[in-house]
């Protein structure tokens, strides 16, 4: 068995969604304005969370908060 079979295979897929996206440039806009966006979230989520000041609950069930807080400061 050749095992790099499946990376041909794989090269080929990628072949196939660059055409597409070359085909349709909207496509690869989107994403790129997806993917930016996601990150920034995560990380205005992680920035919020390592400087909250407050270790009080507010009666929200927030443990795993509270250990990401304590993990990031």
């Amino acid at each position: 068995m050749d095992d790099r079979a499946p990376i041909r295979g794989s090269m080929r897929e990628v072949r196939a969604f660059a055409h597409f996206l070359r085909a349709n440039p909207q496509v690869l806009i989107l994403l790129v304005i997806c993917v930016v966006l996601g990150l920034g979230t995560f990380l205005a989520v992680l920035f919020g969370i390592a400087s909250s000041g407050s270790t009080k609950t507010s009666g929200y069930p927030s443990d795993v908060i509270l250990g990401l807080h304590a993990l990031l400061g």
